[in-house]
């Protein structure tokens, strides 16, 4: 069922244009990237993340052109790993043809667009921060192949989806200069939130989902208290409006 999340209405000119970004920026790959955006219609972390990226830019105060290219970075993060992930072990069956050669050089293509990205806007002091992000998703999905089989585990959860909620919040507080102690509570708020998406994406179950959503909101009264921004009730209301159960279900965003 398709649920509008009230949110995304907030930042859907910047997410408009993120998505015009993405698509200038991957051109010159053209129509042979469509077949990898086809497993992402029901992906629920590739309409959240920008979204989210989107409206946590926006409550620290950064402006349009700023917002627009982290929120496509964060969703091209995703699409990177989202095209790596299509390549298997040997074990699998892969098979070591033009698709596996086109999947290795794409996703390393935008790795490094990602990066011109950051330079373009000069934020490229924030690559330590996705440096740390990309070794915790290399880390998940050793954890989800080793765990094959088993129930999902909420330290493979962790590494491999909500380090990127974690890292949009933590360069945001980042970039706005934050200080130390409301840089770890962002961060925190970003794991928390990215853990109740993923938990309850991962195993349709929003009971489960609640505890981080009710961790987030605390931190996020926390900062509140730290720094207090009229635009930072846009994070209280994207937490609150989790927290009334619109967190998993194919979410109208752009």
């Amino acid at each position: 069922m398709a649920m509008n999340l009230v949110f995304v209405e907030k930042v859907k000119n910047e997410l408009v244009a993120a998505n015009l970004l993405i698509k200038e920026s991957l051109h010159p790959w053209g129509e042979d990237t469509l077949p990898y955006f086809e497993g992402l219609e029901s992906d629920v972390h590739w309409r959240m993340i920008p979204a989210v990226t989107a409206l946590v830019y926006r409550s620290l105060g950064f402006n349009f052109r700023s917002t627009v290219y982290m929120t496509a970075i964060f969703r091209m993060v995703h699409f990177a790993n989202h095209i790596h992930g299509t390549v298997r072990d040997d074990e699998e069956g892969q098979q070591y043809d033009r698709g596996f050669q086109f999947a290795i050089l794409i996703g390393d293509y935008i790795s490094g667009m990602i990066l011109r990205l950051l330079s373009e806007i000069d934020s490229h002091y924030l690559i330590p921060a996705f440096t740390a992000m990309t070794c915790e998703i290399n880390e998940g999905r050793v954890m989800r192949k080793l765990n094959a089989g088993r129930e999902l585990d909420v330290e493979t959860i962790s590494r491999e989806t909500a380090s990127i909620y974690k890292t949009i919040f933590l360069t945001a507080a980042m970039a706005a200069r934050l200080s130390d102690r409301e840089r770890e509570l962002y961060r925190e708020i970003g794991h928390n939130l990215g853990m109740a998406v993923a938990i309850q994406y991962e195993t349709c179950s929003p009971r489960a989902a609640y505890p981080y959503l009710d961790k987030a909101k605390s931190l996020q009264l926390a900062a509140g208290r730290e720094r207090r921004r009229e635009s930072e009730n846009m994070v209280d209301n994207l937490i609150d409006e989790l927290l009334g159960g619109a967190v998993i279900r194919k979410a109208a965003v752009v």
